[in-house]
């Protein structure tokens, strides 16, 4: 169904009588990583078609196993299974999320390219491992993302809300919290909150239904970041040289996680339960702002922040990639300026 519908936008689009006249055809297609039906459409009308992933390139190489087995057979990979998204472990073949992702990952092979929201020196095990199987993969990061994008799809318990305010209260530092309205699963706001998380947290604790992220990231008064793990806000957090805490819930959250905090020294990992989740984000935000780990990985996020500069850079990786990308794969050749 959604083949047809998406062949008979294209036909009008490309369709002459219907266009005006500074209007131009459809030339290349670039579509959502999880969006197959694209390739078999462009196939059909003989345009070059890119998969633009905004995942991690480590999300994009899973399998499943034991929870506690360490990947150690795909190149490029080094994580435990529970670091994969849940859909990836399933034992139940028929499952359909874990077909649709399967489908979708055969089918991208037989794309024109590959974007990764990444940069080469952020993931270069798995980007050479899949670059060996697939060329045509292009790194084209940081990219100014909309406001926490992949988090907006998380929810939180009663109980784990309560715990962390409690836990960012108890830390007697100052913070800011960002709460949508839809946060807390079943409904709730600061209303469900104890009476002593307002006593604990008066003057020092600012609540918003939103934030323009990427500014505050980048303002100086702040020390560290609590983040679900989600790939845009990690992705920010590199390019504002902001250390995290990581509590991370569902789908590639896990993977980034790890890496955040095990491969790039930039992260605390929060593993607690309900009950006891405020002892650890107090212990957490406590080390990462008075602690030598937490001088650590400052330092450690300040050289990530110097490398996506780099990558940015107008003759950096990510820029000469996305040049490469749109001469090689989505210009019509005859359009080519005769020095690229």
């Amino acid at each position: 169904m959604m083949l047809d519908k998406f062949l008979d936008l294209l036909t009008k689009l490309n369709d002459s009588s219907s266009r005006n006249g500074n209007q131009p055809a459809v030339s290349c297609i670039i579509s959502d990583g999880f969006m197959p039906f694209t390739i078999e459409a462009a196939q059909q009308l003989g345009l070059p078609v890119v998969m633009f992933l905004t995942i991690s390139a480590y999300e994009s190489c899973f399998t499943r196993e034991y929870l506690d087995t360490v990947i150690d057979w795909i190149p490029g990979m080094n994580i435990r299974i529970r670091d994969l998204p849940s859909f990836s472990r399933i034992t139940d073949p028929n499952d359909h999320m874990f077909n649709f992702t399967l489908d979708s990952a055969e089918v991208a092979s037989k794309a024109s390219g590959i974007i990764f929201h990444t940069f080469d020196a952020l993931e270069v095990q798995v980007l050479d491992a899949i670059s060996a199987m697939f060329p045509n993969l292009f790194t084209i990061g940081p990219l100014q993302l909309l406001l926490n994008q992949v988090e907006q799809q998380n929810f939180v318990k009663k109980q784990q809300f309560i715990e962390a305010a409690m836990g960012l209260a108890n830390s007697n530092h100052p913070f800011l919290w960002i709460i949508r309205p839809d946060l807390v699963a079943g409904g709730g706001d600061t209303t469900m909150l104890p009476s002593e998380f307002e006593a604990k947290a008066k003057g020092k604790g600012f609540i918003a239904r939103s934030c323009p992220q990427e500014e505050v990231l980048n303002h100086p008064s702040i020390g560290g970041f609590l983040t679900h793990s989600g790939w845009g806000s990690t992705i920010e957090n590199l390019s504002a040289g902001v250390p995290m805490i990581c509590w991370p819930f569902e789908g590639d959250q896990m993977i980034s996680c790890r890496h955040t905090c095990k491969e790039r020294g930039i992260g605390m990992e929060i593993n607690g339960d309900e009950d006891g989740i405020r002892n650890v984000i107090q212990k957490s935000v406590r080390e990462l702002l008075e602690g030598e780990k937490g001088k650590q990985m400052r330092n450690k996020a300040s050289e990530w922040k110097k490398l996506v500069v780099e990558a940015a850079a107008p003759d950096g990786p990510s820029s000469k990639n996305l040049k490469k990308l749109v001469n090689e794969i989505l210009l019509p050749k005859e359009h080519i300026p005769a020095e690229i």
